[in-house]
C-alpha cells in the first residue's frame, strides 16, 4: 500500500453537547477511490468540512502528505494540493466555462513557478487539457449562468482539477441531478480516477453509486466509523445493514 495522502487522527468535532464526529482515525491512500457513506445526520458533511478546513476540530488532527494541516485555512490546503467540490455549485455564474477553469491555472502559475507566471500559450494549453478532462470543450465559451445544473457541477470539478491537486474531495457530486446527469457524473469520476494522476475521495447519498464506483468505503454512523472495506465487504456487514441499508443484504 502507498503512503497515505490524508490522515485523520482522533478527529472529533462537538457542537455544544452534540458530538458530530467521534474520534475518527483513518488514512486515505492514492491507490483507492475512497467513499464515505452514512445515514442522514451521520456526520458526513462535518467530517468533510474538517478535512477541507471549513471547520476546526474540537480535538484530533488532519495531516496531508505528511504535513499537519489542522490549523490551515481552506485556501492554504488548496495551495498544498487538496482540492474540493461542494454540495451546492460554486462557480462564477457571470463568467464563461473557460474563464472559470483558467482562473485557478493563472493563480497557480504565479504561485508555484515564478513571479511572472507562465506564458499565455502554456496557460491556454493547460486550460484546454482540463476542459477536455471534464468534457466541456464544446461549451467553453458559454456563460455558466446558462448551463444545466449537471454541467455546472462538471465546471466545479474542472476548477478543482485546475488547481493541480494531489487529492480531490468530492462532496455528493450527484446530489440534485436527474438520472441522465447522474450517469454522466459517475462516468466522469470513473474516467478521472483511471486517467489522471489525482486521487479521489467522495461523500455520496446514493448507496448504489458508491457500490459501483468506489474501491474502498468508509461507513459513518452517529459520528463514528462503523465499517471500512471493499464494496462487497460493506454489503455483507451486519452493522451497515442495520444502520444504513435497512437490514437488506
Amino acid at each position: 500500500m502507498s503512503d497515505p495522502l490524508l490522515e485523520l487522527d482522533g478527529l472529533t468535532k462537538r457542537f455544544g453537547e452534540l458530538t458530530a464526529v467521534d474520534d475518527v482515525t483513518r488514512s486515505i491512500h492514492e491507490d483507492d477511490l475512497t467513499a464515505l457513506i452514512g445515514p442522514n445526520g451521520a456526520g458526513k458533511t462535518t467530517i468533510y468540512n474538517l478535512m477541507t478546513g471549513v471547520l476546526s476540530p474540537t480535538s484530533g488532527s488532519v495531516r496531508f502528505m505528511g504535513e499537519d494541516v489542522t490549523d490551515l485555512e481552506p485556501h492554504e490546503r488548496v495551495h498544498r494540493g487538496l482540492g474540493r467540490s461542494y454540495q451546492v455549485t460554486n462557480v462564477f455564474e457571470g463568467l464563461s466555462v473557460r474563464r472559470n477553469i483558467r482562473a485557478p491555472i493563472i493563480a497557480r502559475s504565479k504561485q508555484r513557478w515564478n513571479l511572472l507566471g507562465s506564458t499565455t500559450e502554456e496557460i491556454e494549453s493547460e486550460t484546454d487539457r482540463v476542459l477536455d478532462l471534464v468534457g466541456l470543450g464544446d461549451i467553453e465559451d458559454t456563460e455558466c449562468s446558462a448551463l444545466s445544473y449537471g454541467d455546472k457541477r462538471r465546471v466545479e470539478i474542472g476548477v478543482s482539477l485546475a488547481t493541480d491537486p494531489n487529492l480531490v474531495l468530492l462532496d455528493e457530486p450527484t446530489a440534485g441531478m436527474n438520472p441522465t446527469e447522474t450517469e454522466r457524473m459517475v462516468d466522469l469520476v470513473q474516467n478521472l480516477d483511471a486517467e489522471t494522476e489525482q486521487s479521489f475521495f467522495m461523500t455520496e447519498h446514493d448507496i448504489e453509486i458508491i457500490f459501483s464506483i468506489a474501491s474502498r468505503i468508509l461507513v459513518l454512523d452517529r459520528g463514528a466509523v462503523i465499517a471500512d472495506g471493499t464494496p462487497e465487504e460493506i454489503r455483507q456487514n451486519e452493522r451497515v445493514q442495520s444502520a444504513y441499508l435497512g437490514g437488506e443484504a
